[in-house]
């Protein structure tokens, strides 16, 4: 999993003063204890789905986000080209309890670090930072 974020306007420092930030690209590798259990044409019997996985990565997106940049009552917008993560995410909560899961830590992430989010889709063919990451492996 993987993700790049940009923040777009500079932020005023403690100090007073306009900062930039620079871009943060990261990339981290599920263990074998996760990707063992993922459900494939070689695993059926797997217990952890393609969309379970993105949707974890999209918690630690903005939480990469919330370690790194001053977030606090700002707005963070995120693309996926994962519909489902989509739809989780913006609806915040998922009548399916294993979809419903992932939500609470994204829920407390945000009340933690005091910010907004909001994701949108990309489509796969539009979304070229996610071949970057996946070509660099």
């Amino acid at each position: 999993m993987g993700g790049v974020w940009f923040r777009d306007t500079p932020f005023l420092s403690t100090s007073g003063s306009a900062q930039t930030l620079n871009p943060i690209l990261w990339r981290a590798k599920f263990g074998n204890n996760i990707s063992s259990k993922l459900i494939t044409f070689d695993n059926p019997t797997g217990t952890i789905t393609n969309s379970d996985l993105e949707q974890a990565a999209e918690i630690v997106q903005l939480d990469v986000a919330a370690q790194n940049y001053p977030v606090a009552h700002h707005f963070l917008a995120t693309g996926s080209d994962n519909i489902a993560t989509v739809c989780w995410s913006t609806k915040g909560s998922a009548t399916h309890f294993r979809a419903s899961l992932p939500t609470t830590p994204e829920g407390n992430d945000q009340r933690y670090y005091q910010y907004n989010s909001s994701d949108f889709y990309i489509a796969g063919p539009s979304n070229g930072m996610t071949d970057i990451q996946k070509s660099h492996g």
